[in-house]
């Protein structure tokens, strides 16, 4: 008996009943599957106010413990601060601190839960407007309300979402949104005016013109940089004026572009510039245009009495100055025939073929 035991693939006969014992005595060996956590949460949903500088969050955890006694669920909400922690059994289950902004859920026993936290989080000031970044425990379904003390406010949510109605509608001088979300570990709102709080006015600009005008290879290269300052409302476009005949090269400026356009009139070419935000401080803009030397006298820079355009100057502002610096090549001599309404000046620098002059008002001739 022996020889046929020690034999691997040797028959041995048994009876179905003996069978089903030995099957029964192996399934009861295995050890069982062990869940990495024996609770889980199934939908989350946030309710925030904001007051002031701080957003009251409301949050409402739906779970379900799965083991007998004290199971856990790890959550975590980073730098907001947990306030209050309610259910609404009569099992109360405990929350524990595991880290920073990181916390453990106890469950007494198993079953179905509803969890109420109360949250307090500071709201951020951004460039784009206030906004409270919310890091949460990824759900399946998670839901997010906020309402904010101001009226006529666009509100933004990330990440993508679906917007659905209100709980309540919102209150008088109040703006309110509620969004589903998918599984995210971060909620992030910002809002802005919807429409400006702000009064209209005049808008009120001043322009320092430094216009470079180079004589060199049979062509007249002209550089204009117009630094706008803004005393009074918001700059959002530009108008400039170019003599007809110059070929404009490039518009740059330190504040971003939605683009710009050239129209043709009688008296010269006017550049329309759109800025792609308003700006209440200060801009930069700076144009380079060439143009062919003619035999004939030329006029290089200034607006004429018949608004004839003859350089680069800014257009519907309320005062222009600057500075015109004339360079040559050395084959060429330059003389100045006419000048009206200019200031000679000194560059200081030595061994250029330049003129240098300061005007004050763009209806100058040269």
């Amino acid at each position: 008996v022996s020889d046929v035991i020690d034999r691997l693939k040797s028959k041995v006969v048994l009876s179905y009943e003996e069978y089903l014992e030995l099957v029964k005595q192996a399934q009861g060996n295995q050890t069982p599957h062990k869940l990495d956590n024996p609770a889980i949460l199934s939908t989350a949903s946030y309710s925030a106010v904001v007051n002031g500088e701080v957003a009251e969050i409301t949050a409402v955890l739906k779970c379900r413990a799965l083991k007998d006694r004290w199971a856990s669920l790890p959550i975590s909400f980073a730098d907001a601060a947990v306030g209050e922690v309610t259910t609404a059994e009569e099992n109360k289950v405990l929350l524990r601190g595991t880290g920073e902004g990181t916390y453990e859920i106890l469950f007494p026993k198993a079953g179905d839960y509803t969890i109420t936290l109360k949250l307090l989080k500071r709201i951020t000031q951004s460039p784009g407007g206030p906004s409270p970044e919310l890091k949460v425990p990824p759900v399946g379904i998670t839901t997010f309300e906020l309402s904010i003390p101001k009226s006529n406010q666009k509100i933004s949510i990330s990440p993508r979402h679906i917007e659905i109605p209100p709980t309540q509608p919102a209150a008088e001088n109040r703006s309110t949104i509620a969004v589903s979300l998918g599984a995210t570990n971060s909620i992030t709102a910002i809002w802005v005016p919807d429409m400006s709080d702000r009064p209209e006015m005049d808008l009120l600009t001043t322009v320092s013109n430094q216009l470079q005008i180079a004589i060199a290879d049979g062509l007249i290269h002209t550089e204009a940089k117009l630094e706008y300052r803004v005393l009074r409302g918001e700059l959002d476009r530009l108008r400039i004026a170019v003599p007809k005949g110059n070929r404009i090269l490039d518009v740059t400026s330190s504040a971003r572009l939605e683009g710009w356009t050239v129209e043709q009139e009688d008296r010269g070419q006017i550049i329309n510039i759109k800025l792609l935000s308003a700006v209440d401080s200060s801009c930069t803009v700076e144009i380079h245009t060439e143009r062919a030397l003619p035999e004939d006298p030329i006029a290089l820079a200034g607006i004429g009495e018949d608004q004839t355009v003859h350089g680069i100057h800014s257009l519907d502002v309320t005062r222009e100055q600057g500075q015109i610096r004339l360079t040559h090549g050395e084959e060429l001599t330059v003389v100045v025939e006419e000048q009206a309404g200019l200031v000679r000046t000194d560059l200081g620098e030595k061994g250029a073929a330049q003129l240098a002059y300061r005007y004050f008002s763009p209806t100058f001739s040269f």
